[in-house]
């Protein structure tokens, strides 16, 4: 992934937005957004796998959890709009975050 080798002003100016791409070590891209959706649902099934594992009494209630994905605070509003899409593509509903 190559996230951090541009300089700092080229970085600025291009910011994370929906359409952004992520390059990888062979040079081949991606959505940077589907990137991101699969570390969220990542964790989001190893919580599950989790509960489960544990006969949690509050795991058939998972699905009303409510997420919270913090951000940095130097994030603009595009990148920040950027994660609430990323989240809401791997079903945490608008209303869980």
């Amino acid at each position: 992934m190559n996230l951090f080798t541009e300089s700092e002003d080229r970085r600025k100016k291009k910011g994370l937005t929906i359409k952004s791409m992520i390059r990888d070590i062979k040079g081949d891209e991606m959505p940077a957004i589907d990137v991101f959706s699969a570390a969220i649902k990542y964790m989001k099934d190893c919580l599950f796998k989790e509960l489960k594992e544990e006969n949690d009494e509050n795991a058939e209630e998972a699905e009303s959890i409510r997420w919270v994905l913090t951000v940095p605070a130097i994030w603009d509003d595009d990148a920040k709009q950027f994660m609430r899409k990323a989240a809401e593509k791997v079903f945490i509903h608008k209303h869980c975050i």
